[in-house]
């Protein structure tokens, strides 16, 4: 079986966590009474009230339970298909009125966490697991013996998936995973990627569930390859779903879920917490070649089988594909250092094979470059009172324009803020912003950006043509 490295991170309470209340009774339990919402009884002592009473004050009828309920939407979107007559944000309001001076995200962690079932997960991978996927790939490959003589054998490779896009009318699938899965350099075929690619659904992992796909391209570069199924009768007709994609960066301190097929013993599931939001590490595929990729740290359990497998938050959300883990060595014992590729890198480099290489003679990540060099000057942690996160922001200048759409537009020492593709804008704060941004641009497109020259806001617009695309793909 091939070497498969993997990864597992963990993600950040949510603030839909609103079913789930702990100020529950009839007293509310909380770190500073400063902090918490309190009446004064003609005595003079301190009641403190919690977010249900305040819903009743402000005219809630029914029980505790009831109002719970009534914050729960069946369809997933909390407060908004019940009976709940106010949101959360009312119920904040209401909060301040009567006392309470902490902000909206503290309200939030001391009224609407879990104590009860505080890091349970069951939800959030109960809907994960429905896009997870193992897989087999076998490949056709030539022997060399120490005298230089050829012989084919085979050998299979295990990894784990997700459902990037389904059709659920005809069963048709895009499915990513990671290149190293598919992939083998001394593989017969002219591409090096597997022809014989088997992939099961969680609960259906032997013979006659076996769902044939195809590679339809990927890049070393980046560690992803996407797969693509045809008139599939199990994803037509069974329960799986294509997986939903988490848009915002992760967090240090956010909480993951790993569901993965480790050790080909079956789909199973782990899960950590961010260690490091972003870092380049060395990726070492097929024992020779070594990438240079940009991934976020996790301590979450990470074995071979579970590389490809998807990093899902809270909400079940995909926020990564793990692929990377920190072996020891034999003088240093290294445990919990897993790595995973980032959303941004996911979807942009699927978008990228999807729309490229499909149904052409192409296989690689085919990339507009802007033709300039970037580095940052500034760099340091900002904390958000509104979201209560704490982010790494910097300053990310040009420091080099060569050949290319940018040449005689842009100048070194420009303070790149944003860029605008299709459509879309990405804030540009951290040194990798704009080059994940550049994996959703194809030729024709003009992608606007935006900077800051000699303390002066500009903008220019840079057409894509096929001079722009550089392909990634292996060394």
């Amino acid at each position: 079986m091939k070497k498969h490295l993997t990864v597992s991170a963990t993600i950040a309470l949510v603030l839909i966590c609103i079913l789930a209340l702990v100020a529950c009774g009839t007293t509310a339990s909380t770190s500073s009474q400063t902090e918490s919402a309190g009446e004064q009884t003609a005595d003079g002592e301190t009641v403190y009230i919690t977010a249900y009473d305040i819903a009743v004050r402000n005219g809630f009828v029914g029980t505790e339970e009831e109002w719970l309920a009534s914050l729960h939407g069946k369809d997933g979107a909390d407060g908004q298909d019940g009976k709940a007559e106010f949101s959360i944000s009312d119920v904040y309001d209401a909060a301040v009125e009567k006392g309470y001076t902490g902000t909206f995200f503290d309200f939030v962690k001391e009224y609407l966490s879990d104590n009860t079932s505080s890091g349970d997960s069951t939800y959030a991978v109960s809907k994960a697991i429905l896009s997870a996927l193992s897989v087999q790939a076998v490949f056709t490959t030539t022997q060399y013996d120490r005298w230089g003589r050829t012989s084919e054998g085979t050998s299979t490779a295990g990894g784990a998936a997700v459902i990037y896009k389904l059709d659920k009318n005809t069963g048709d699938a895009y499915v990513i995973t990671n290149f190293h899965v598919v992939y083998d350099a001394n593989c017969t075929t002219s591409n090096k990627f597997s022809n014989d690619v088997t992939l099961y659904l969680y609960g259906s992992e032997y013979g006659e569930y076996a769902i044939p796909a195809t590679v339809v391209g990927g890049s070393a570069y980046y560690d992803i390859a996407v797969l693509q199924v045809t008139g599939s009768e199990l994803l037509k007709n069974g329960d799986a779903r294509a997986v939903d994609i988490e848009e915002t960066e992760v967090s240090v301190g956010q909480t993951a879920i790993a569901i993965g097929y480790p050790a080909a013993e079956g789909i199973s599931v782990t899960g950590g917490i961010v260690s490091v939001d972003s870092e380049t590490i060395s990726l070492n595929i097929e024992g020779s070649n070594v990438y240079q990729t940009r991934e976020f740290r996790v301590d979450a359990a990470i074995n071979s089988g579970n590389s490809g497998g998807g990093l899902f938050n809270s909400d079940g959300k995909l926020i990564g594909v793990v692929n990377a883990r920190h072996n020891s060595s034999s003088t240093e014992t290294i445990e919990n250092i897993g790595y995973a590729i980032p959303i941004s890198i996911v979807t942009g480099v699927a978008d990228n094979v999807i729309a490229n290489c499909n149904g052409e003679d192409k296989v690689g990540v085919y990339k507009c470059m802007l033709g300039i060099t970037t580095t940052i000057n500034d760099t340091g942690m900002v904390y958000d009172p509104e979201t209560g996160l704490t982010k790494i922001k910097q300053t990310v200048y040009v420091a080099e324009v060569g050949e290319g759409v940018a040449q005689g537009v842009l100048q070194a020492g420009d303070v790149i803020t944003s860029a605008t593709i299709g459509g879309k804008t990405y804030s540009v704060t951290r040194s990798y912003h704009l080059m994940d941004a550049m994996l959703n641009a194809r030729v024709g497109d003009t992608v606007t950006i935006r900077y800051i020259r000699d303390g002066e806001s500009g903008q220019a617009d840079f057409v894509m043509t096929e001079d722009s695309v550089t392909v990634f793909f292996t060394m």
